[in-house]
Order: structure tokens, then C-alpha cells, then sequence
């Protein structure tokens, strides 16, 4: 990580440093407790940086018999 021992100052800086436009980044989705208790990479570069941030989170698993399964292409 270089001059930055904490991880979300080292992903601006390098963004700073590339001349980046855009950061993007993957979220886990914690909720509840264990998101505030575990925190969040992504949740400190949104509050940090002056950089737009898209965030990705994986949908999860739509349950058996609901209608999301029968949708063709991405759920939005």
C-alpha cells in the first residue's frame, strides 16, 4: 500500500495519481450490525474522495417461485 497504511486513503491517492475519472468499486452488501461493526472500504472512499464512485453489489439469489426468475437479462 505504499506511504498509506489505510486501505481507503491508498485506493484515492492512487485514483488521484492516475488521473482517474471514476472509482469503482465491488460492495459486499453487510447490513445491520455487522456492516457498522465491520465497517466498509467502499462506505470510507464515498465519504473521502471528490471523485465520483460507482458501486457494485451482486444481486442476491432471487427464492424459488418468485417471478424474478423468469425475467430474461440483467435485474436492474
Amino acid at each position: 500500500m505504499g506511504d498509506h497504511p489505510v486501505v481507503y486513503e491508498a485506493i484515492i491517492a492512487a485514483a488521484s495519481t492516475h488521473g482517474c475519472d471514476l472509482i469503482f468499486m465491488a460492495s459486499h452488501g453487510r447490513r445491520g450490525l455487522a456492516g457498522l461493526l465491520l465497517g466498509s472500504e467502499t462506505q470510507r472512499v464515498l465519504t473521502h474522495t471528490d471523485l465520483p464512485v460507482l458501486v457494485f453489489r451482486r444481486p442476491e439469489p432471487a427464492a424459488a417461485g418468485s417471478d424474478a426468475e423468469t425475467q430474461s437479462g440483467p435485474a436492474c
